[in-house]
């Protein structure tokens, strides 16, 4: 392919003419329509070299000789002078280094680690992702490409965290509840079966470490925390029915308060708050 060649390519891309008027005179601009971009083929690379070599020309007319931009040239020809051969060199990637792909069996094991640790950055769920499949993630993938198949594959979202203690459904807790509910039901205060709704707002006093975690979406997003948060572990029972608030107890650690009211059922919710 000569220069000749290269000409007629490069003008077959002009395809139309534009009238441009301007107060002091009118003249045609030629546009020129965007051809794909350039791939270094071996012919290209036979001319620029003999241009660059053999004929001593300097880089920007050999260059100019492919149509090609002397920045790029530059850094082809530091390649093959950092190689020591003359021929061709690998073809460069335009842009950054792709991200590794996720397949299949590595969702999967994302969204079962995702369900114990949703708290988990971005950053430190790619590097977890290289040290145990360092086949598949040769490099570490970018933040944007693992939050977009969280998204769109995996169907996690982030939202705010609420802090869950690992004991709140421990076996021990939940017969506490269940004595707790057969109590007022024995006693006759409750019919709980057929006309209340039974709420248990376990530890709602405990403040939020951290702000956000990943879940799936439309469910919560719950951190699994030791009991280690200063202060008592507060726990708000109530029975409500349609004349209002049947119970209410407040359990402390060392001791049991039980309040009963007749009252609206807002009255219920302005005391857990």
């Amino acid at each position: 392919m000569n220069s000749s060649t290269l000409n007629e390519i490069d003008s077959s891309r002009i395809t139309e003419e534009t009238e441009v008027h301007d107060e002091n005179q009118s003249y045609t601009v030629a546009r020129r329509k965007r051809g794909p971009y350039k791939v270094m083929t071996e012919e290209l690379w036979k001319i620029f070299w003999e241009n660059y070599t053999v004929d001593e020309k300097n880089l920007y007319l050999a260059a100019k000789s492919i149509h090609f931009p002397e920045a790029t040239m530059r850094k082809w020809v530091a390649r093959v002078e950092n190689d020591s051969t003359g021929g061709m060199p690998a073809l460069m990637r335009r842009g950054r280094t792709a991200s590794p792909r996720i397949s299949t069996e590595l969702t999967v094991f994302i969204e079962r680690f995702l369900e114990e640790h949703g708290e988990y950055s971005l950053e430190r769920i790619a590097l977890l992702l290289q040290e145990e499949f360092p086949v598949d993630f040769e490099t570490v993938i970018s933040n944007s490409a693992l939050h977009k198949h969280m998204r769109s594959k995996m169907d996690f979202t982030l939202k705010k965290a609420i802090i869950y203690p690992r004991r709140r459904n421990s076996p021990e807790i939940k017969l506490q509840r269940f004595n707790f509910i057969n109590r007022i039901i024995s006693e006759g205060i409750v019919r709980y079966n057929t006309n209340c709704i039974f709420v248990d707002e376990t530890g709602f006093n405990l403040h939020i470490n951290r702000t956000q975690a990943r879940s799936k979406r439309g469910r919560p997003a719950r951190i699994i925390v030791e009991s280690t948060s200063r202060g008592r572990n507060v726990t708000v029972c109530a029975a409500m029915s349609h004349r209002g608030v049947e119970l209410v107890a407040c359990h402390w650690p060392s001791k049991l308060v039980a309040c009963f009211h007749i009252l609206p059922i807002r009255t219920i919710f302005f005391f857990i708050s």
